[in-house]
C-alpha cells in the first residue's frame, strides 16, 4: 500500500485534557506492506504467521509557533523534515498456533512489535541543566515481544451441552515489561528564546505521558451456554 498526504492530520490522546489533540504535519508520504499466511496441516491444528512494514516521511519542517525578532514575528519551526511520523512501529510480526480435539483446546499467540519514535522530530526526550541540553530517555520506545496462552475444556462430558465450557487464559507469559502506549506529538514543546537573532530552545516540556504495558495476567472463564 502506498499514500501520499497533503494535510496529514495525526491524532493523540491527552490523559491531562482527557482528549484528542490533532496536529497537521503537511505533506507526508505512507507505504508498506501488510501480509498474513494460515496453514491447516491436519483437521485439529490451525497455524498462522504475519507481519507488516511501514515506512513514513513527513516532507517539510512543521511550524510550531512565532517568535518576535527584531519587531517582525519570525515562524518557529520543528525538525520534522525527512523524519519519521512518532507512534507507528517500523515493523510487527507474529505466529499462533490453535490445537482443538473432541475434548479441549490448547492455543499460543505471540507478537513482537518494533520500536516507536515518541516525537515527530525523531528527537530523545531532553532537558537542559545549567544551559546544557542532556538526554534523559531515547528517542524511541523499546520494541517488545507478547505470548499469551490460552486452554479451553469443554464440558459436554459432564453432561452439560457443547456451549458449556472452562477457558483459561494467560497474557504476556514471560511478564515482559513494555510500553505499551504514549502520546505522541511533533516535538517535547521547547521554550524559544531570541538569541543573537536566532530562536533558540532554552526549556523543554514535560516527557509525554505513557502506559505500562499489562504484567502477567491469568484469567479463568466458566462459560455456560443455553
Amino acid at each position: 500500500w502506498y499514500t501520499n498526504y497533503t494535510n496529514r492530520l495525526a491524532v493523540s490522546s491527552d490523559p491531562d485534557l482527557d482528549r484528542n489533540i490533532y496536529r497537521n504535519l503537511g505533506k507526508v508520504k505512507k507505504y508498506g506492506f501488510d501480509g498474513s499466511f494460515a496453514w491447516q496441516p491436519v483437521p485439529q491444528l490451525n497455524t498462522y504467521v504475519f507481519g507488516s512494514y511501514l515506512k513514513s516521511e513527513i516532507k517539510d519542517d512543521v511550524q510550531v509557533g512565532t517568535l518576535l525578532i527584531g519587531g517582525v514575528g519570525v515562524p518557529v519551526l520543528a525538525p520534522t523534515a525527512g523524519k519519521r511520523e512518532a507512534g507507528a512501529p517500523v515493523y510487527t510480526f507474529g505466529l499462533g498456533l490453535q490445537w482443538d480435539t473432541k475434548w479441549f483446546e490448547l492455543g499460543v499467540n505471540a507478537k513482537r512489535t518494533g520500536r516507536r519514535f515518541i516525537y515527530d522530530t525523531n528527537e530523545p526526550v531532553q532537558t537542559i541543566v545549567g544551559g546544557v541540553t542532556r538526554s534523559v530517555f531515547g528517542a524511541k520506545a523499546p520494541a517488545y515481544t507478547l505470548v499469551d496462552l490460552n486452554a479451553r475444556i469443554k464440558l459436554d462430558w459432564l453432561g452439560l451441552n457443547e456451549k458449556t465450557y472452562f477457558q483459561l487464559n494467560v497474557l504476556n507469559v514471560t511478564d515482559n515489561l513494555y510500553v505499551g502506549g504514549f502520546s505522541p506529538s511533533v516535538n517535547q514543546g521547547p521554550t524559544y528564546a531570541n538569541v543573537g537573532g536566532v530562536p533558540t530552545v532554552t526549556a523543554y516540556g514535560n516527557a509525554p505521558n505513557s502506559q505500562i504495558g499489562y504484567p502477567r495476567t491469568v484469567i479463568g472463564s466458566l462459560v455456560i451456554g443455553f
